[in-house]
């Protein structure tokens, strides 16, 4: 199976009018469009429309992926995806057959600007699609690159300590932009990996570093979740973050134990409701799981100390629906904590700003518009 990736601008879509309604010219692009359509909701789509400009969401993305994936039988990974979200740049990835066997974390959404640039990194569950609606709202003349976990795409292996994986991230933003000065942030778990990469820098290599409700956890009283627990809140919070509030955790609680039946079932379900496309591979799910439970280590396992650098903490005002704070509780999170327990470990200027939301929506609209202008306002003032 050959393994397709392509760097562009994410949303960079052709828009002349007398391109959008042009016929596809061959059997890849309508292949693409006709996917294209069904996994955004649409009756159809233009070859040249953006396909989360359309209302594609990042869980449609995935189906797209894995559709054309068989169709073809190509690898076209999700960052592949990003940067290429229409019907005529998936049929230029397919038709030209590019190949790249190597993982990349960088995943760029805006690559257009002078200012400089933002790197998010990922939350617990390893992908950056969650960022594509932020980097969509936030200033458009400045590079903007979300940073992947290893893990989900074949042929790559999780890290499993938060200094290994800030290192692997230090190494691809200084491959696109050698020297700083960097922004850096993180939704909830990315924070951590965030405030690690910038105690590895140089201290003017940072601008900023912004926590996007990153809670800390309390030391004294962490405590590993047990297998079966953990693998039922991991598809949880997937339902959750990718069906909306009408999901409760009450809908799935399959009658199996252990973790190999757990995944089969969470796959089966996956697929019933739409979050997977039908005949999804059984290590689908397995990927998923693997790599949330090495970023989920990564986090116990980190002794947090005070940070010799500025933070700033985008706190989400809402709490989480009941049930879906499981791991919060679980591990100590301090999320009842007015600065959700980073005070204490901030050595230099510590600034929180409340938006809209909570934990899980906060990135979602009608949320994440007030989040990147706050983003925004950070950045800028601390470049003034």
């Amino acid at each position: 199976m050959r393994d397709i990736k392509a760097k562009y601008s994410v949303g960079a879509a052709v828009t002349d009018p007398a391109m959008a309604q042009r016929e596809p010219a061959d059997e890849y692009e309508q292949s693409a469009v006709e996917l294209l359509a069904e996994y955004a909701g649409l009756r159809t789509i233009g070859v040249d429309d953006d396909f989360f400009a359309a209302g594609g969401t990042s869980i449609g993305a995935m189906r797209v992926v894995m559709a054309l994936s068989r169709r073809w039988g190509v690898q076209v990974q999700l960052d592949a995806f990003i940067s290429a979200p229409t019907g005529a740049r998936l049929a230029a990835l397919i038709r030209a057959g590019e190949v790249n066997q190597t993982f990349d974390p960088l995943v760029p959404l805006n690559l257009g600007g002078g200012k400089p640039p933002l790197f998010l990194v990922h939350p617990i569950g390893g992908n950056v699609l969650c960022y594509l609606a932020l980097a969509r709202h936030l200033n458009s003349d400045r590079p903007i690159y979300g940073l992947q976990a290893a893990g989900a795409d074949t042929g790559s292996t999780p890290e499993t300590t938060m200094a290994a994986l800030a290192e692997s991230y230090l190494q691809a933003l200084r491959r696109v932009h050698p020297t700083g000065p960097y922004h850096l942030a993180g939704w909830s778990f990315g924070g951590y990996v965030a405030l690690e990469i910038a105690r590895q820098l140089p201290e003017h290599e940072v601008s900023s570093v912004t926590l996007l409700d990153t809670m800390a956890l309390r030391n004294h009283a962490r405590t590993v979740i047990e297998e079966e627990p953990l693998i039922r809140s991991f598809f949880s919070e997937l339902l959750w973050s990718t069906r909306g509030s009408h999901s409760a955790p009450v809908e799935f609680e399959p009658d199996v134990h252990g973790s190999e039946e757990l995944l089969a079932a969470m796959l089966d379900e996956a697929v019933r409701v739409g979050i997977l496309p039908a005949d999804s591979p059984p290590q689908t799910m397995k990927r998923l799981y693997e790599t949330f439970h090495a970023n989920y280590s990564a986090m116990l396992n980190y002794q947090l100390e005070p940070y010799e650098r500025d933070i700033t903490l985008l706190r989400a005002t809402e709490e989480l629906p009941s049930g879906i704070d499981l791991v919060h509780q679980t591990i100590s999170a301090m999320s009842d904590k007015a600065d959700n327990g980073w005070q204490q470990y901030a050595a230099r200027e510590f600034t929180v700003i409340e938006v809209p939301g909570d934990n899980l929506n906060m990135l979602s609209e009608p949320n994440v518009g007030e989040v990147a202008q706050r983003l925004d306002e950070v950045m800028s003032a601390l470049e003034t």
